[in-house]
């Protein structure tokens, strides 16, 4: 039969030795059980630990500009805190530079802006003269005003300096007789001098129109009242040629001192 023969055949072929078969099919066992390379996580492993390594890596390079840029952060709050505070200083010093206020001098009138009107001209017979005037006719108590003093020396004349030089001529001189109740509030304000050469040197005079003021103080005790303020102006007038004896003159200003109420 076809089929016996087959078998008979096959069995025939396979009369090898059977230790070369038994080899053949354990070698196939064994291959057969074996597990795919893709598949064991023994030989996986290293490629996991090299991208672990590689992420650990990478995230190193990442953290290390932004640990830099917190620093330079820090640094650049440090610094600008510190430009404020030397800005503010130095605002500060400014502010205090345009805020402190200086210490000045008492205020003072205008001496040129008070109207007083000449007694008369000056001539070559009286070559000098002099007028006053306040600077308002009436004040309250604790209130200041300002005398004038007017004075006019003729063209071909000259007086002399309050404070310059003289030589032996008499320097002008202004004395105050005040009523009760007003005092000098102050110091008197001279008129610039003319310097001039003479027989005794370099003198300062007077020539022309001048004016001389002082400030007064009306008490704050003051009462209401009609009063008087006199001044006596001693001066000596010249010419290139001679002068005339030493004058004084006095001057009367009245002034009303008003209710403080």
């Amino acid at each position: 039969m076809i089929k016996y023969r087959t078998v008979s055949s096959v069995l025939t072929f396979s009369t090898a030795p059977i230790s070369v078969l038994i080899v053949v099919v354990l070698m196939g066992c064994s291959t057969s059980m074996m597990p795919s390379v893709s598949s064991d996580p023994v030989i996986q492993a290293p490629a996991k630990v090299v991208a672990a390594d590689e992420a650990s890596a990478s995230i190193e390079r990442e953290s290390t500009p932004v640990e830099m840029s917190l620093t330079d952060a820090a640094a650049t709050k440090d610094a600008a805190t510190t430009n404020d505070v030397v800005t503010a200083n130095r605002l500060a010093k400014v502010e205090n530079v345009v805020t402190v206020e200086p210490v000045s001098s008492p205020s003072r009138v205008d001496l040129h802006s008070v109207r007083v009107a000449p007694t008369q001209p000056p001539s070559n017979d009286e070559p000098v003269t002099v007028a006053g005037a306040l600077d308002r006719s009436r004040a309250k108590p604790g209130e200041k005003v300002t005398l004038v003093v007017r004075m006019d020396v003729d063209p071909a004349w000259h007086s002399y300096s309050a404070t310059g030089p003289t030589g032996v001529s008499l320097p002008t001189k202004l004395t105050l007789r005040l009523p009760d109740g007003i005092t000098a509030g102050g110091d008197w304000e001279y008129p610039e001098a003319t310097m001039m050469k003479s027989i005794d040197g370099e003198i300062a005079a007077y020539v022309g129109e001048l004016r001389f003021g002082i400030p007064l103080q009306i008490a704050s005790s003051a009462t209401a009242s009609q009063a008087t303020i006199e001044c006596d102006v001693r001066f000596q007038a010249c010419d290139h040629n001679s002068c005339l004896p030493p004058t004084t003159q006095t001057l009367a200003i009245p002034i009303t001192i008003e209710s403080g109420n």
